[in-house]
């Protein structure tokens, strides 16, 4: 989050109008808040805190991008795909399977976690250039179906039929 408030202070010294949503809780959410306060972003940024998945699907609805400047590695965050079946633009760290997704989907951007300039730029460039930004939308709503659970299961259903010549759940 200390990352995401960094690209605010960005956004904010180019003078980008912008509005952020922090959804979740932790133990630092108030330290957060401190240092977005002190920042001059408490009108950018809100912490919004926990909220049901429902909540969370009409913030994606209204979301242009999410930020995930993270140093966790954890293969593909599921939170990506939720977001681009929505339409949401990944502006992300370059770890794990996250920049191998984003550029063969063509859904995304992926940066080393602290490169914040970089996140700035990505944004700024989508922001002046609404074509190209729904262009990314689009092959981010496309490419989110191969991510759900349906298709991890077809995937091994397939994966035993072609290798072992075995049918799962009466095919």
């Amino acid at each position: 989050i200390g990352r995401v408030i960094s690209i605010g202070r960005e956004l904010q010294l180019y003078k980008v109008p912008f509005e952020m949503h922090i959804i979740g809780d932790g133990p630092q959410r108030q330290d957060f808040e401190s240092i977005s306060f002190k920042s001059g972003l408490q009108r950018n940024i809100k912490f919004i805190g926990w909220q049901s998945k429902i909540t969370v699907n009409q913030y994606y609805e209204s979301a242009h991008f999410i930020l995930l400047p993270s140093t966790a590695s954890e293969g593909w965050p599921k939170v990506l795909s939720e977001a681009m079946a929505h339409g949401v633009v990944p502006i992300a760290s370059a770890i794990s399977s996250i920049p191998e997704i984003l550029d063969r989907t063509q859904a995304g951007l992926a940066f080393p976690p602290t490169d914040i300039a970089s996140f700035v730029e990505a944004i700024i460039q989508y922001a002046s250039d609404e074509e190209i930004w729904k262009q990314t939308s689009l092959n981010g709503i496309s490419a989110a179906v191969d991510f759900t659970y349906e298709y991890y299961l077809n995937s091994l259903k397939k994966l035993f039929q072609e290798t072992w010549n075995l049918k799962l759940n009466n095919e």
